[in-house]
């Protein structure tokens, strides 16, 4: 039989985070009905505590300005047009002058990289599984398999490398588009500007700009600011539209898996272009 100080602690506990005019409605109904079980009552109250603990941590987070440390807004990944006559290493040097007058501190290299996977024929429908590396995620491995029109995004280990390798029967690896975008990375204020040379087998392809914004995660709240930074990094080549991945992802948090998908994004261009895939 719980006390009336008892039914008030978990009536608090209810009301607390998003859940109140949902799930703290039923948990008050179970309250006043006699003849709710406790195993009911029980798992109401873990999940308010589990949602409540949760936005608890967002919000101390917002408060001492720490969700940087988290996740990071890569809002904007953007292909840098080549200039004829003027090679990859000619264009990240012309990129990072460009940059350091503008105040910003070099902060070390950084790369991404992405191989690809494609199942055997005799499995029937043909699968693809991209596997992609992040240097700012060095514990983490992305995939994304590719199945008909269903999208599977996953993040592991680093064992994940070894299991693909394991499966030669199953998925076989085309090296020959193994493909990375590889280059100086630079800190101003509160960006972090990334200059990729982007090479598939050891052949230039381009360049690729990656600018990270920090105090903020949500790309709806910060797509005008690192818009005209950008635009006043770049210049013109820079369109006044989001990207097309994070077109309808505005309001959501952003997550280190939306970079691998921006990231993939490209690379299927480059490759496209090269005509091997």
């Amino acid at each position: 039989m719980k006390t009336a100080g008892s039914k008030q602690r978990y009536l608090r506990v209810a009301r607390a985070g998003t859940v109140q005019s949902s799930l703290g409605c039923r948990i008050r109904q179970h309250l006043r009905t006699p003849t709710a079980t406790r195993q009911i009552f029980d798992s109401c109250i873990c999940i308010a505590m589990r949602i409540s603990a949760k936005h608890r941590y967002w919000d101390k987070c917002k408060e001492q300005n720490q969700l940087g440390h988290v996740f990071h807004l890569d809002l904007r990944l953007q292909q840098y047009p080549m200039i004829e006559n003027r090679t990859g290493p000619q264009t990240i040097e012309f990129l990072s002058k460009r940059i350091l007058a503008l105040g910003a501190v070099q902060a070390g290299q950084f790369l991404v990289d992405c191989e690809t996977y494609m199942s055997v024929p005799q499995l029937g429908i043909q699968r693809t599984v991209h596997v992609l590396h992040n240097s700012e995620q060095p514990a983490s491995v992305f995939a994304i398999l590719e199945s008909g029109n269903k999208v599977v995004p996953l993040i592991a280990d680093g064992l994940f490398d070894l299991l693909m390798l394991k499966m030669p029967t199953i998925y076989t690896s085309k090296k020959q588009t193994k493909i990375e975008s590889k280059g100086p990375r630079f800190e101003i204020g509160d960006f972090c500007v990334k200059l990729g040379s982007v090479t598939m087998s050891q052949n230039f392809k381009g360049v690729l700009v990656e600018v990270e914004y920090r105090p903020c995660v949500v790309p709806g709240s910060a797509w005008e600011l690192i818009r005209e930074f950008l635009q006043g990094f770049l210049g013109s080549t820079v369109s006044n539209q989001a990207p097309q991945y994070l077109q309808n992802r505005m309001n959501d948090i952003y997550q280190p898996l939306d970079t691998i998908h921006q990231y993939l994004e490209h690379f299927g261009q480059y490759r496209k272009a090269t005509g091997v895939i």
